[in-house]
């Protein structure tokens, strides 16, 4: 689970339980003679122990796309690019999401440049990825001030916008998350490459609180790692609706922030002090309220050449 993470070890073992698990999707042949496709064109799906059942697909504005699965007792839905790989764990009181996204590699500031100005070019926002997962329009609209997004300037530009959301408890306990990521300032041995993280969570069942959600990033790559992060502690939010920014200066850019309105309850940094995990985790036992935003920002470095191979996660457990 991504929820107290301690170091790479324990993801490195989630990463070698999917690679013995059968990969479903990425244009697989269907035995089905429906209309409804069964695996998915566009993404591939792991599910160690559960099968894993596509519900809808579709491609969104500019490129990206989304589907939605069924796997067990767990529902989950990505936006994103297409190629990207879905990893799903579950137990009696929590479930889990982990996405992949195709790699990058930067040898150049020039390649770098290409990559956000395909993405401006593209069409793609992160406004409607994030709705494609459940986001409200208003969230969205936090998703998309005009904070460290500048495409047309030689730093600045978006990477790529990936959300994604897993529920469980019957359905009742979801967690959503966004993450744009954008590069910054390159140097002679490499580049400067952030992460704004924001998700929101709930759980509807009134006999039953959420105890925690979280999510956040891991650079598994010795040739990445991550030099700056916020929260750096734990913080503790009063009556619902107190918010919180957590800020990085992304160098060559400035400061970078995710914003958390939370009811009561802690936000703790999750991952560190490893080099290549960062996230957060907000811990409440409240029933019916709802997590607007845990976030978290961090900036990584990587050098030319080396693989950008960011994996994201989301996580919600039920039951205090």
């Amino acid at each position: 689970m991504f929820n107290r993470i301690h170091g790479a070890a324990r993801i490195t073992t989630a990463l070698t339980v999917a690679a013995t698990t059968a990969v479903v999707g990425l244009g697989q042949a269907s035995a089905a003679t429906s209309a409804a496709p069964t695996v998915s064109t566009h993404f591939a799906i792991v599910a160690p122990g559960a099968s894993a059942k596509l519900v809808s697909e579709k491609q969104l504005p500019g490129g990206d796309y989304t589907a939605t699965w069924k796997v067990g007792g767990v529902s989950v839905t990505v936006a994103g690019p297409q190629g990207s790989t879905v990893y799903v764990t579950q137990t009696a009181g929590s479930a889990e999401i982990r996405v992949t996204p195709p790699v990058l590699t930067f040898k150049s500031v020039q390649e770098a440049r290409a990559a956000t100005s395909e993405y401006v070019a593209s069409g793609k926002s992160i406004g409607q990825d994030a709705l494609a997962v459940g986001f409200t329009p208003t969230q969205v609209s936090a998703f998309q001030k005009p904070n460290a997004v500048r495409p047309n300037f030689p730093i600045g530009g978006i990477i790529a916008t990936p959300c994604f959301s897993v529920s469980g408890d019957s359905y009742q306990a979801w967690a959503k998350l966004c993450d744009r990521q954008i590069w910054g300032e390159s140097i002679s041995s490499g580049i400067y490459v952030a992460d704004q993280v924001e998700g929101s969570g709930a759980d509807s069942n009134p006999s039953e609180a959420m105890a925690a959600i979280g999510g956040g990033v891991y650079y598994p790559s010795a040739n990445e790692g991550i030099v700056q992060w916020s929260p750096t502690s734990t913080v503790n939010f009063g009556n619902c609706g107190t918010t919180k920014t957590f800020t990085v200066n992304l160098p060559g850019l400035g400061s970078y922030s995710s914003t958390s309105t939370d009811c009561p309850g802690s936000l703790e940094p999750t991952g560190l002090p490893s080099a290549h995990v960062f996230g957060s985790q907000f811990n409440t036992c409240d029933t019916g309220k709802q997590v607007d935003g845990f976030a978290s920002s961090d900036v990584a470095f990587e050098d030319w050449g080396a693989q950008v191979t960011p994996q994201l996660t989301a996580m919600v457990k039920w039951g205090c």
